[in-house]
């Protein structure tokens, strides 16, 4: 039902050149790193509160582990705006059967193509192009969200 597509693969078949760095954008990447800002926060805090265990303060460790689950939440606050933002933006031009990838972190590339083959399979679509690029930003260079995506 769903085809796995580089960038390339998905321009060259529509004769158009699209923009797909959206992730580069000012608002994305400053939403991305209060996100890993409030990440590190969090495992600052989640040390913190396992030593004052460790020496026997409990009540500050339960103290600073309340710390450490509200950094939590807001560092995934942070990050589903990033990939909110950087869907709607990369997915502005798409078809209504293409969906775009890029700019989203593993687990939320899943997330998204899990409701929008629910979505097709329910309205009996024939097919579903999705876009997961070359992995060109992932570390190392190594494309992550294609092999994920054809693992679902």
């Amino acid at each position: 039902m769903a085809e796995v597509a580089t960038a390339t693969a998905a321009a060259a078949s529509t004769r158009q050149v699209f923009d797909y760095n959206h992730s580069n954008d000012g608002e994305y990447k400053q939403l991305r790193e209060q996100a890993q800002r409030h990440f590190k926060k969090h495992k600052e805090l989640s040390l913190e509160s396992q030593q004052s265990y460790k020496n026997g303060n409990k009540s500050q460790a339960k103290q600073l582990s309340d710390k450490s689950h509200r950094e939590y939440r807001e560092f995934q606050k942070f990050n589903n705006q990033a990939a909110e933002f950087v869907f709607v933006e990369n997915n502005k031009d798409s078809m209504s059967n293409e969906i775009d990838l890029h700019g989203l972190y593993v687990s939320e590339a899943q997330y998204v193509v899990k409701k929008r083959l629910i979505y097709g399979n329910n309205h009996n679509e024939q097919d579903v192009h999705i876009i997961v690029g070359k992995g060109k930003h992932s570390s190392g260079g190594i494309a992550k969200i294609k092999p994920a995506v054809e693992e679902l």
